[in-house]
């Protein structure tokens, strides 16, 4: 056939004659046919793959090719599946159509399924296109979502509820709910019943649909509860507290109790009234079935919270979406129901824990009082909650109980057992009546009234009979001193109203090591250089001495908690120098016989010029390293390996610490070369190593150097601190010269690098610091943050540089030398500082620190007052901190705001903060002298800090150890 045509070539009108005589001479050339053949009728798209039951299949085709208008037709089709008709037979493409369970006879889940090489085909009248796809027909899955509810919280609305495939928001806001509850003796036994009449919040349990189906759908839904009134502690028989509030039930809501579907006084009628909605049938207190209409995928069964007056651990209940009444729909794979479940938090006030500085932990001795803070929080919004809810509708989600609860609440005082090793015969709560004790066991706090103290008393029970866990002589040797964990007592609390819950705990220590330790004198010919704190609470004291015959050795003398000395080890160091040594402590799991013990390992470093351990000298001032231990059940510390490390220069060891797989680490000072093919960068260079404990095939156990890194600038460097973070050892000192990459930035800067020990990677250094001077006393890591500690006469703050980044300020110098914290990343970066100094002029020097917890508890001289005078009339003395450091948010004051800006705002900027937030002072009658020192400091299980010190005493040098608990307050000062 012929067809006439008229076509544009490059903008060109020719006419059919002249393209035909075109065309047949191009054909000439190419040797073609005159004519070309029509394409073979091809449809265009893939369907999808999955169907719905009970949802609309759909798909619009495509096509081309042909010679005629095309035709289609299915083969192979599921039943349920057609093509449209439609009279526009002109069009090219056809509609597919259908909707399974309901078209094609309605055979509901029958139609599930594969539908394998279904066939649309395609033909012109003579020639034919297929496309083959297979479909995959699935049941419309139901589910269930729930947020978090709280109790006493309106739900929030939902957005776009009402409209396009969401159901209408119910009304929300306050029910009303009476209930029967059990009420208990003191011992927990029942006494009666009580009734109780309070509001209720709405919330909302979402219903969701996979896709929109096409028919009406009804599901039968239930909120349930495993609570269950049987399942006791012990062998109490309900009903009873222990029934009630077991460990399998104490967290299970109760449904009447807790929550319910509709409030029995939340009708139309009730004082609270919140209709049910039109898509919800309640069948009874705790059933019903909801209703989706055709088109809606997300509804909602509103349930009501019950608002009551018990503090309550968060709760949890369910909601099972149980049998499909109408539609075709599936809960669940089995089409057994599902399951969601949901979990109540209370809003019942709660108390927290204190010391006098708002701290949560710390210690008093045994036989003595301490006096603690209980806060009662009862809820309410903050102020940016406030700010936030500035512009909402009044009457938005009811949520208008929000402020502090008010009214009278108790709080039942305990001892959380869970956590705590002090049983109720080691303590007790007390008040001071016309100066004698009473015991206690409630506070209360009247409406208005949110802060009360407290008074603990750790009873003394030193006195035969001692219990053998606080027997010296016995298993309290190998005990950690007794803990307490201030509390509310939630046993007795439980199922009472209008007591507090449990909100922060504070952990006191019972210290019995009263007495001042005199860990050495000038008398004594006895000078201890580092403690270190272990098992058990025993004190390491590292010591150096000189012998009748003019010989050098160094000491470890290992005191249990009490006070009491246990063992002492000498070791030779056949040096013409001082040791110096350097101590710490480890303790670790291992396997032996694979059975699991504790490891307890303590190792020491010291300088010699001798040899030790068998190993000749390396040249001029070595280290000398030798590590004790004791595994659990043996009575004492034995040597377990002694060795010697150096360079051929002068060496000297400045910190020491163990890791979790018993490596040795060190951190010193050297004027020689550690490694082949190195060299000294100039003078005084520093180092870190590791030493580890080898077992040869005969069995003798040694320590072998694994490896060293080397670190200097082309002046002296001075290490000050090894900071161990897992097994990568920092050395942290100070320099007035350059190492790695990092320009001087004062006459003297901080410098820290750590290393693996890997020969491919280098050191990673940073060199950080002011324009002034950054020498410093002691260092060390608390997390991944490194703390700096020493006097400077000028101060350190915080500022912004240009850019508004955090950045280290100094200020002008003063007469009086002040303490300063300064803190820094791992990675070099600035973190925060603090300058503190004493009252009216006095100077502080802060001399030694350790991490607590999460602070720092530092150690230092004041030649006036750090804290408060008191009246004795003496000033000056030991002064010591802790020290917190927080995040906080701050705006830079020179941030300029563009006058076009359409916030006035500056920018928050997020920086650390520290805080002192405890202080101490021992005050002495000698004004700080040179020689009053805090030698070293160490920590132990947030419970105590440990200080050596040297003091002067009738002229003469005194060596002690203070312990302070948790405020920094002096322990053994008996």
């Amino acid at each position: 056939m012929t067809r006439l045509a008229r076509v544009r070539v490059k903008g060109t009108l020719f006419s059919f004659r002249k393209l035909a005589l075109y065309a047949l001479m191009l054909l000439s050339l190419a040797g073609c046919k005159s004519e070309k053949s029509p394409d073979q009728p091809t449809v265009i798209g893939t369907p999808p793959r999955t169907a719905y039951l009970g949802v609309e299949y759909y798909y619009n085709f495509g096509a081309y090719g042909g010679d005629a208008i095309l035709g289609y037709s299915l083969t192979n089709a599921p039943p349920w599946l057609g093509l449209e008709d439609t009279s526009n037979k002109a069009r090219q493409g056809i509609i597919m159509r259908g909707v399974p369970g309901v078209t094609g006879g309605g055979r509901g889940s029958a139609d599930l399924g594969n539908a394998k090489s279904v066939n649309l085909t395609t033909t012109d009248g003579q020639r034919l296109g297929v496309q083959p796809f297979d479909i995959e027909i699935i049941g419309n899955q139901a589910s269930l979502s729930a947020a978090r509810l709280q109790e006493g919280k309106v739900s929030e609305t939902v957005e776009g509820a009402g409209e396009g495939e969401i159901c209408a928001m119910p009304k929300m806001g306050k029910g009303r709910h009476r209930f029967t509850y059990n009420t208990y003796n003191e011992d927990g036994s029942f006494n009666a019943t009580a009734d109780a009449e309070v509001d209720t919040r709405s919330v909302l349990i979402k219903v969701l649909l996979d896709q929109p189906s096409v028919q009406t759908t009804k599901i039968a839904f239930e909120i349930k509860s495993d609570y269950d009134p049987s399942r006791c502690d012990g062998n109490a028989v309900a009903p009873n507290k222990a029934c009630e509030f077991s460990v399998a039930n104490r967290s299970l809501a109760q449904i009447d109790q807790d929550v319910v579907l509709v409030g029995n006084m939340s009708g139309e009628s009730g004082p609270s009234p919140l209709p049910v909605p039109d898509y919800i049938q309640v069948i009874d207190d705790r059933s019903g079935v909801i209703t989706l209409d055709r088109g809606i995928t997300e509804c909602f069964i509103r349930l009501e919270v019950v608002d009551d007056n018990f503090s309550e651990p968060s709760e949890s209940f369910a909601v099972e979406l149980k049998e499909v009444r109408q539609g075709l729909v599936e809960l669940g794979d089995n089409g057994k129901g599902i399951t969601e479940d949901v979990l109540i938090a209370d809003n019942a006030p709660q108390v927290s824990f204190f010391t006098s500085n708002e701290l949560t932990s710390s210690a008093l001795n045994e036989g003595s009082i301490g006096t603690y803070i209980a806060k009662l929080d009862r809820g309410g919004k903050s102020e940016d909650d406030e700010d936030e809810d500035e512009n909402e509708d009044e009457d938005s989600n009811d949520n208008d109980d929000n402020a502090p609860l008010g009214g009278t609440y108790k709080v039942r005082l305990g001892n959380d057992t869970e956590t705590a090793t002090a049983s109720d015969a080691d303590f007790r709560f007390v008040k001071i009546v016309e100066g004698q004790k009473e015991e206690i066991t409630e506070l209360v706090f009247p409406d208005g009234v949110d802060e009360l103290t407290f008074i603990v008393e750790a009873i003394d029970d030193s006195a035969p009979p001692i219990p053998p866990s606080e027997d010296p002589a016995g298993d309290g040797r190998f005990n950690d001193d007794e803990m307490i964990t201030v509390s509310a007592d939630v046993f007795f609390q439980d199922g009472r109203e209008f007591y507090a819950g449990v909100g922060g705990t504070l952990k006191l220590w019972i210290n019995e090591q009263k007495e001042f330790l005199v860990a050495g004198s000038d008398d004594m010919g006895l000078t201890p250089n580092d403690i270190a704190v272990g098992d058990a609470g025993r004190l390491f004291i590292a010591s150096q001495f000189v012998d009748s015959a003019g010989k050098h050795f160094t000491r470890i003398d290992i005191y249990d908690r009490f006070g009491a000395f246990e063992q002492s080890v000498d070791i030779a160091t056949n040096s013409t120098t001082p040791a110096m040594p350097k101590i710490a402590f480890r303790q670790r799991k291992v396997s032996i016989a694979n059975s699991p013990t504790f490891r307890n390992e303590v190792a020491i470093a010291f300088n010699t010029t001798g040899s030790t351990g068998g190993v000749a000298n390396l040249g001029g001032s070595d280290t000398g390293v030798v590590l004790l231990r004791r595994d659990a059940g043996e009575p004492q510390y034995t040597q377990i390996w002694a060795t010697q490390v150096g360079s051929a220069g002068d060496d000297s060891v400045k910190d020491i610490d163990i890791n979790l797989t018993g490596s040795v680490f060190l951190s010193g000072e050297t004027k020689g070369v550690w490694n082949d093919n190195a060299a000294n960068a100039g003078g005084v260079d520093a180092y870190v190593q590791r030493i580890d404990t080898q077992t040869s095939q005969e069995g003798a156990v040694t320590g072998a150097l694994a490896w060293t890194k080397q670190v200097g600038s082309t002046r002296d460097d001075t290490v000050v601190s090894l900071a161990l973070q897992g097994s990568t050892p920092f050395s942290i000192g100070y320099t007035a010269g350059k190492v790695g990459f990092d320009a001087p930035l004062g006459s003297d800067d901080i410098f820290f690098f750590g290393s693996t020990g890997s020969e491919d990677i280098e050191p990673d250094i940073h060199q950080v610091g002011s324009a002034k001077s950054e020498k410093f006393n002691d260092a060390d890591a608390v997390g991944s943050t490194f703390w700096m500690i020493g006097a400077a006469r000028h101060s350190y703050m915080s500022g912004f540089d240009a850019d508004s980044d955090v950045v280290l300020n100094t200020g002008a110098d003063t007469a009086q030398d002040r303490g300063f914290i300064l803190t820094y990343g791992q990675d070099g970066s600035y973190d925060s500082a603090l300058t503190l100094s004493g009252q009216d002029s006095a100077s502080l020097r802060f001399d030694s620190g350790s991490a607590f917890a999460q602070d720092y508890v530092i150690g230092g001289v004041t030649d006036g007052w750090f804290t408060d005078p008191d009246s004795s009339g003496n000033t000056g003395g030991l002064a010591f901190t802790r020290i917190k450091r927080e995040l906080v948010v701050v705006f830079d004051p020179a941030e300029e705001i563009p006058e076009d800006a359409t916030s006035q705002e500056p920018t928050p900027i997020t920086r650390a903060d520290l805080t002192d937030v405890a202080r101490y002072q021992v005050v002495s009658s000698a004004q700080a002298p040179q020689s009053t020192q805090v030698i070293a400091m160490t920590s132990y299980k947030s419970a105590e800090s440990y200080a050596l010190v040297s003091e002067q005493m009738g002229g003469k040098t005194i060596y002690g150890v203070y312990i302070l608990n948790g405020d920094v307050e002096w322990l053994n000062t008996d």
